[in-house]
């Protein structure tokens, strides 16, 4: 996460440089994530905890549905649906 706002500040100067009012915003915007990263740690670790949980529900939840998938069109290959036989009419038969 702080390797995204530092870019902020490392792109300022290459494009800007080092002496430019925009790189000096930069440059405290930088120190307040880090203050505040600080800060929070916790807080942002556990929220970092939920979403590592909620990324294997949702992968567990995807790979039960490709398997429903799989039974479903096993189930529509290899089982009648109804009783229904289909016997080829053969000529001379009528």
């Amino acid at each position: 996460m702080l390797n995204d706002v530092n870019l902020l500040y490392t792109n300022s100067v290459q494009y800007n440089g080092e002496l430019h009012s925009i790189t000096s915003i930069a440059s405290k915007i930088v120190q307040t994530c880090k203050e505040q990263f600080e800060e929070h740690n916790e807080q942002f670790d556990a929220l970092e905890r939920n979403i590592e949980q909620q990324a294997l529900v949702i992968a567990k939840n995807r790979e039960q549905q490709s398997n429903d998938d799989d039974d479903w069109q096993q189930i529509m290959t290899t089982e009648p649906i109804s009783g229904f036989s289909f016997e080829p009419l053969v000529e001379g038969m009528l």
